[in-house]
């Protein structure tokens, strides 16, 4: 275990920032890790209350605690023996309570269940 001496919690980064201080813009603000095709099961997570199934490879993320604004990065791959990737969809407007995603095949753009699940984080804001 590291310790920080001295630390600093304060909001945005400036551009050169300083040795010490941890930036709220820069904090995880929540991540997920589910298994099964298509089941939505959580295995592990941070700051998710839930996930709501919307169909085939299209589901929503519901934070448990708001995350305050929409100017939050998600980033996250498909856990699969097959091709597919993951995007945030505008389907549904991303706030600071939810963020929808689909995965689809790369061939041919279907949406798709993973075979595996996914892992997503979603940081910044």
């Amino acid at each position: 275990n590291k310790t920080l001496s001295n630390a600093v919690v304060t909001a945005s980064a400036p551009a050169t920032p300083t040795l010490n201080v941890l930036y709220t813009d820069t904090m995880m603000k929540g991540w997920l890790e589910t298994s099964g095709a298509g089941a939505w099961t959580i295995d592990d997570d941070f700051n998710v209350s839930s996930i709501t199934d919307n169909g085939a490879g299209d589901f929503t993320i519901n934070w448990a605690t708001d995350i305050g604004t929409v100017n939050y990065a998600v980033v996250g791959t498909a856990i699969s023996t097959t091709a597919r990737c993951l995007r945030e969809t505008t389907s549904t407007a991303k706030s600071g309570t939810v963020v929808r995603l689909e995965v689809f095949k790369t061939d041919d753009n279907v949406l798709t269940d993973p075979s595996a699940g996914v892992s997503v984080m979603a940081i910044g804001g």
